[in-house]
């Protein structure tokens, strides 16, 4: 079967099994770089017997010609048989021969680019697999891993052995990097009981070196081990230093490690494009998602200036616009096991409920109720009783099972401080979000704020040893949520730096 070229209009499509060729955009541009690498077949009537998707690819590329291949003397069962078995019986690459493609091809680019003074990038990248920026971020990262195994026995090949790149990534990778953070997190817990300040535990993102600043401090602590430590560096040659300006330099860096905090978790922009970019990646999310707002049953001890704010952030159409994105958004970026859990206007808990319940939510049938204990006042008791309560939806993914269960669906808990420290009009009482998070996870789970306002839910979860990842999208709000989270770092480390 030698192969030759004909114009596609002398070629014939008959009848086929397949009717969705699926997206054809890598496809034509890899014909467009580097042409066709493997030919279609074609029987001796020039009818097209396998590769329906390359001559589609052709078709929409507006090429005039087709390499082709001829298989002669072929009867139309002959050629049905031949089409069902090309797309049957072929074996597609396993997940880690395709995550290895890709990482290659992308690190090639990236030489190649840097040689030749080109353009490579992400984005580039996104393009030429047909995938999101989130989704290449976790294949690449998976893939490097596969790569470092590949010098390993099989046996001890640890990422080689899962089903897929997003349970490499979600158990494989992410769990590693949550063992790091417990680690770390044990380490702290250890140095603030032993301190005689009166300061709360807090989780938070882990620092880049945990063993050398752990020896450094059991060292310092006794004048014997530090004497050690000096006739052991001493001992070493290759030590020029002499050993009081190295440890003044380790003992520099032990406190900078112990003072910094990351404040990259706190991020300016669309949660929405955030989740979609990140599958499989939160534990937990626990928000208040905006909702159109009954101005009448606002505070109305806020000036007429605030009132007029907030009313223009809570557009009615936007909010239920944004309703429909966050549910399969949410669905997205949480684990196989999760709760998502957000405040719900009365009017809005229907809308929401089906929502979330069409993108494959389990949702309780009855909201939790906040019991509001102070701040309620009531501008026109003469028709309306005063409202003192909000509702909270609580979603799960199938088969997701409480940690501790909560007791009442009635949850009794002032927000004043919440509002008083956060400065947002619309701060959630710091007990329930306690309440809430011990319910569904524990210590060291990764949550997810999208909305996270001037940071209430955020904070409180940071004190109850929890991640936070926190999303604002308006300027103002993100401005004053970054100050809250400082100054809440700082009441527990009056040292605090961050980067």
């Amino acid at each position: 079967m030698n192969r030759t070229s004909l114009p596609l209009n002398e070629i014939t499509v008959p009848e086929r099994f397949r009717k969705d060729y699926g997206d054809l955009s890598p496809l034509k541009d890899s014909i467009t770089r580097y042409g066709l690498i493997q030919p279609i077949v074609i029987n001796q009537d020039k009818v097209l017997v396998a590769g329906g998707r390359r001559f589609a690819a052709h078709s929409e590329l507006g090429l005039p010609s087709i390499d082709v291949v001829y298989k002669e003397t072929l009867a139309e069962s002959e050629r049905q048989e031949m089409e069902a078995l090309e797309n049957i019986a072929r074996k597609a690459f396993t997940w880690t021969e395709e995550a290895l493609a890709v990482y290659r091809i992308h690190k090639q680019r990236e030489r190649e680019a840097a040689l030749s003074g080109d353009t490579w990038n992400s984005r580039l990248a996104c393009e030429l697999f047909g995938v999101s920026k989130g989704a290449l971020g976790y294949v690449l990262t998976v893939a490097k891993q596969l790569e470092l195994e590949l010098t390993l026995p099989l046996e001890k090949r640890r990422y080689h052995q899962y089903s897929s790149c997003a349970e490499a990534y979600r158990i494989g990778f992410l769990g590693d990097q949550e063992k790091l953070a417990l680690a770390e997190l044990a380490r702290r817990h250890k140095t603030l009981a032993a301190s005689t300040d009166p300061m709360d535990e807090l989780a938070t993102q882990p620092p880049a070196i945990v063993d050398d600043v752990l020896h450094t401090t059991s060292v310092e602590s006794s004048p014997d081990l530090l004497a050690d430590e000096r006739a052991r560096y001493e001992s070493n040659p290759l030590n020029t230093l002499p050993f009081d300006d190295y440890w003044k330099a380790k003992l520099a860096q032990r406190s900078a490690i112990e003072n910094t905090f990351s404040l990259a978790p706190i991020k300016h922009g669309d949660s929405i494009d955030w989740m979609l970019d990140n599958p499989n990646t939160i534990d937990h999310i626990i928000t208040d998602i905006p909702y159109g707002i009954d101005m009448e049953m606002l505070n109305q001890e806020r000036d007429m200036q605030d009132l007029d704010r907030v009313a223009s952030e809570h557009d009615v159409e936007e909010n239920q616009t944004l309703m429909q994105r966050f549910f399969p958004a949410a669905f997205s970026c949480t684990k196989e096991k999760a709760f998502v859990i957000t405040y719900c206007d009365i009017m809005q808990w229907q809308r929401m409920y089906d929502l979330a319940i069409a993108v494959g939510f389990a949702v309780q049938r009855w909201p939790l109720i906040w019991h509001k204990s102070s701040g309620s006042i009531n501008q026109g008791a003469s028709y309306n009783s005063t409202k003192n309560f909000d509702i909270i939806m609580l979603c799960r993914k199938p088969g997701t099972t409480f940690v501790t269960g909560i007791s009442s669906s009635i949850l009794l808990a002032s927000h004043e401080q919440a509002k008083k420290d956060c400065g947002h009009p619309f701060s959630k009482p710091y007990e329930i979000t306690k309440q809430l998070a011990n319910a569904i996870s524990i210590k060291g789970s990764l949550f997810l704020e999208p909305f996270a306002g001037g940071g209430s839910i955020a904070i409180e979860l940071l004190r109850n040893e929890r991640r936070v990842i926190a999303i604002e999208k308006q300027e103002d709000h993100y401005n004053g949520l970054l100050e809250n989270v400082k100054r809440f770092y700082l009441s527990l480390n009056p040292n605090a730096i961050f980067r």
